[in-house]
């Protein structure tokens, strides 16, 4: 709820800070993107991942005004070039900025709506080109040969500390804003300090800004493991892809298809079996006597082996008696 026009904010941080509200932003927009993303592979019969009203919300918080206004009102201009500044507030309840520029300002390169006079400003600040200082303080000191520290020193200091995870935040703001060399340059110097040596690899998020030593001596970070993995590989393609990779027609489809094969393989082991069935009983019918035959091997071996009298002698008998 912050606005220039205000003193006041309702916050429960009691801070405005550049790097959270520029990550906070940015993470609205990929929200936004894999909402819409969801929402367009989504079939009729799916139940909405968000529902009208969220997406209405979200929507907002990617407007113009919603982006823009928290970064810019942290913009001071009070040298010519201007600077981003976070802002506390104070025991009075009023907001009073912090005039120690830290690494946070080089994430709003994550942002869309920052103009490219602003960009170009930080890029003065990062590399201390001509009489680009606040305060007397930027962030090429003498003797720092490590990129970037967590707060614009003195002239002519030659000692601080660095993170990196704000170094990681504005490398990949500079892939965004197309300044690949200065990612390049990210990278590497961000490499040295984790793989100094072929046999050393120091897991840490803080180092010396001068030296390059670790200042968590003995601890190895797992957070410090994902920034370098996240240095090592680049984000996903700008342009969205389908979700997810085969579309419910075609995995509707494929079920078909394999239950109408299912139905075809069973309806012709069924007449197979029939079939052979059939075949049998004929075989054995074949092997089997004739009806006749078997009645006269029967009485033949009921009789003591005569032959049983015809019908015509059994007449005859009949007469006579």
């Amino acid at each position: 709820n912050f606005s220039s026009s205000t003193e006041t904010f309702q916050s429960p941080f009691k801070m405005l800070d550049t790097t959270f509200n520029a990550i906070l932003l940015n993470s609205d927009k990929a929200l936004l993107t894999l909402a819409q993303i969801l929402d367009s592979s989504r079939r009729y019969w799916e139940t909405k991942v968000f529902t009208d009203q969220e997406m209405q919300q979200i929507q907002a918080w990617n407007s113009f005004n919603a982006i823009n206004v928290p970064i810019q009102d942290l913009w001071y201009e009070e040298s010519e070039e201007g600077i981003y500044l976070s802002s506390y507030t104070n025991k009075n309840g009023k907001l009073s900025q912090i005039k120690i520029p830290n690494s946070g300002i080089f994430s709003t390169w994550l942002l869309s709506y920052q103009s490219e006079v602003q960009s170009e400003t930080l890029v003065e600040y990062l590399f201390g080109v001509g009489d680009s200082s606040f305060d007397g303080r930027s962030f090429k000191c003498g003797g720092l040969d490590y990129p970037i520290p967590e707060e614009a020193c003195p002239a002519g200091s030659a000692s601080g500390k660095l993170n990196l995870f704000g170094n990681l935040l504005a490398q990949r703001g500079a892939v965004k804003k197309g300044f690949n060399g200065i990612s390049s340059w990210l990278k590497k110097n961000a490499f040295q300090l984790l793989c100094p040596n072929q046999n050393e690899t120091i897991f840490s998020v803080e180092f010396n800004s001068s030296s390059g030593a670790t200042c968590s001596e003995g601890f190895a970070l797992s957070s410090a493991a994902s920034i370098a993995v996240l240095f090592a590989l680049e984000d996903a393609p700008k342009e969205s892809i389908s979700y997810p990779p085969i579309s419910h027609d075609l995995m509707f489809g494929i079920m078909v298809t394999e239950l109408v094969f299912a139905f075809v393989v069973g309806l012709t082991c069924f007449v197979l079996s029939l079939h052979l069935v059939r075949k049998m009983r004929n075989d054995e019918a074949k092997r089997a006597p004739p009806r006749n035959e078997y009645l006269r091997i029967l009485s033949d071996s009921e009789g003591g082996g005569k032959e049983a009298p015809s019908s015509h002698e059994n007449s005859d008998n009949q007469k006579q008696r």
